[in-house]
């Protein structure tokens, strides 16, 4: 719990302060092996909306955004779920000194550890991080904004299927996320987005086929298939809109199995929800009248690198 601050710049005290504020975090582990465990990490699970920080600026800086509040506020950090592996390298204990003894020469047989086996049905979670790109254009102008940079996380379940045919291992997999990916971009070059264009995905999801190399408890495979997600846009000061988009998905991975049931996995994936997405749909618009663009197409694609734990229940 923070309590209330005054803003940087008002030495004298004279505006309001910031409002005290309070947030809950949580953070669980649970150990899998000796040397592995797995870990969640969630932040302001309430999703409460505050400020971290204020101060002034100069408003002529920025005329046509007719601003006339001086006060800027940093917003405090919202509702975030991680999830993540970490494991340590085991420790050797004393070895001790070779005894040497006479002994008759005998044949010696090898004594491999079993090869994992990948067929059966599993569920899991996964979690990590976006980067992408988002651009906005007038269907009706032909204005653009051109594109720029959008980042968050992704965090849900998974469920799928493999079967194994040597070291050959074929299966279908889907997730849900939900998501926090998000890109800000202000453009004077064009009145599209004079005031600040925002683009903002709120969940998720894939269906995919896989295809992948059994190497014992490895596994490195291929994967690629439909998308699916909720692109909404908005100007700073406009109402948001949105669309849910299908596309489609493409990327690769590693997984590691954890004795019979348990595997863990890195992977990649590009996303892209399709050009022209919201078009038509996602008109802005202006609360004291009409739609101010009625026409807005909002391209949004990204890149997912995520980690996962999956439980395998064998066929």
């Amino acid at each position: 719990m923070i309590g209330s601050q005054w803003l940087v710049g008002d030495e004298s005290n004279q505006n309001a302060k910031l409002p005290a504020y309070w947030v809950v975090n949580l953070h669980s582990s649970y150990k899998i092996t000796e040397n592995l465990e797995v870990f969640g990490l969630v932040r302001n699970l309430f999703n409460l909306h505050y400020y971290a920080n204020g101060t002034f600026f100069d408003v002529t800086s920025f005329p046509y955004l007719n601003l006339t509040d001086p006060r800027t506020f940093v917003p405090g950090m919202p509702f975030a779920a991680y999830v993540g592996v970490r494991g340590t390298l085991p420790s050797g204990g004393a070895v001790s000194p070779p005894i040497l003894t006479k002994a008759r020469q005998t044949g010696w047989a090898s004594a491999a550890s079993p090869a994992a086996n990948w067929t059966g049905i599993y569920v899991g979670v996964n979690g990590g991080y976006t980067f992408g790109g988002s651009a906005w254009s007038d269907s009706v102008t032909g204005n653009s904004s051109g594109s720029f940079g959008t980042s968050g996380f992704v965090f849900g379940g998974t469920v799928g299927a493999n079967y194994q045919a040597g070291s050959l291992v074929f299966g279908v997999e889907a997730d849900s996320d939900w998501a926090d990916a998000s890109g800000f971009g202000t453009f004077t070059a064009t009145s599209l987005c004079a005031g600040g264009c925002l683009t903002t995905n709120t969940w998720l999801g894939t269906a995919r086929g896989r295809v992948g190399y059994a190497f014992d408890q490895f596994l490195v495979y291929g994967t690629a298939g439909a998308a699916f997600g909720n692109v909404r846009a908005s100007f700073t000061n406009g109402a948001i809109s949105g669309v849910n988009k299908t596309g489609w998905t493409v990327g690769t991975g590693i997984e590691v199995a954890l004795g019979r049931n348990w595997s863990v996995k890195a992977e990649y994936l590009f996303v892209d929800l399709g050009n022209g997405s919201c078009t038509t749909d996602c008109a802005i618009a202006n609360a004291a009248g009409p739609a101010i663009v009625p026409n807005i197409a909002v391209k949004f694609d990204e890149s997912i690198v995520r980690a996962g734990v999956s439980y395998r229940f064998g066929l």
